[in-house]
């Protein structure tokens, strides 16, 4: 469907329309390129413009390959974000409160919370790329909110690694207030005390449950074994939906002193 362009404020508008019964249904403007006829509202000239219909609406089971497409997608957030892709697949999978933002039948961006109480802590906002700054992850937020609330919760909160991470903006516009003075200290038991003695029975012994996160450097080596070694382990029944089939060996080659025992170390802390 096509339409002349809107003026500054008509777009204004549209933009900010939201239908929030079962969903939220916003209209954004997309131009079609090459066709401009003189005389119009935007200096001078007019152009036809296609209206795209976005829609969020809660996540369901089938939403979850693409979201995992998404999440992994490093084009879709910025930075390393606190929450890796293996948390918001428990999230999700637990039902955990979720929404999506989707295009048609293309699943363009999310946002997954968990609730304890009065409280929720966003995991993580993602968006595609070329939805960014519409006020779909505004939108997202919106949405969510709402459903925690009518669930009793009264204060959330999301926690980025940087202000450059995907969802500070739509946080931001959503009234949210920034706490710089804050220090996270976190600590991962990775078994419990009885299985200690089961471990040295078997010649095993403790990792420590940062020893994955603390490896500096080979970043895309870590994110080659995250893919094809850590996610089919830890989530047999996503990967075998995807295709995935962890390798039965890795080796790991160069000179003494290059951190192939370390990196070994920080594979099965990762795994717990």
């Amino acid at each position: 469907m096509a339409f002349r362009a809107p003026t500054r404020d008509q777009a204004s508008s549209v933009g900010r329309t939201r239908r929030l019964v079962g969903g939220t249904d916003c209209p954004i403007w997309a131009p079609l390129s090459g066709r401009r006829v003189p005389g119009g509202e935007f200096g001078g000239d007019w152009q036809t413009w296609l209206m795209v219909p976005w829609r969020i609406r809660d996540f369901h089971e089938d939403d979850l390959d693409a979201a995992v497409r998404l999440w992994d997608d490093p084009a879709a957030g910025t930075g390393a974000p606190v929450f890796g892709l293996s948390d918001l697949i428990s999230a999700v999978r637990a039902g955990a409160p979720a929404v999506v933002a989707v295009v048609g039948d293309e699943l363009v961006g999310t946002v997954v919370a968990t609730t304890g109480g009065a409280r929720a802590l966003l995991l993580r906002i993602s968006l595609a790329p070329g939805w960014r700054r519409r006020g779909v992850g505004s939108a997202m937020l919106t949405e969510l909110e709402r459903r925690l609330v009518a669930a009793g919760v009264h204060r959330v909160a999301c926690l980025l690694a940087d202000e450059g991470e995907m969802g500070a903006v739509a946080l931001e516009h959503c009234g949210y207030t920034v706490r710089r003075d804050m220090i996270l200290y976190e600590k991962l038991e990775p078994v419990w005390p009885a299985d200690v003695g089961i471990l040295e029975q078997l010649g095993g012994r403790m990792i420590r449950a940062d020893t994955w996160g603390q490896l500096g450097g080979m970043v895309r080596e870590k994110e080659l074994i995250e893919r094809r070694v850590i996610l089919p382990l830890a989530s047999p029944q996503l990967a075998a939906r995807l295709g995935l089939v962890p390798p039965q060996a890795v080796i790991l080659f160069g000179p003494p002193g290059t951190g192939k025992t370390t990196f070994a170390k920080g594979v099965a802390s990762r795994l717990g």
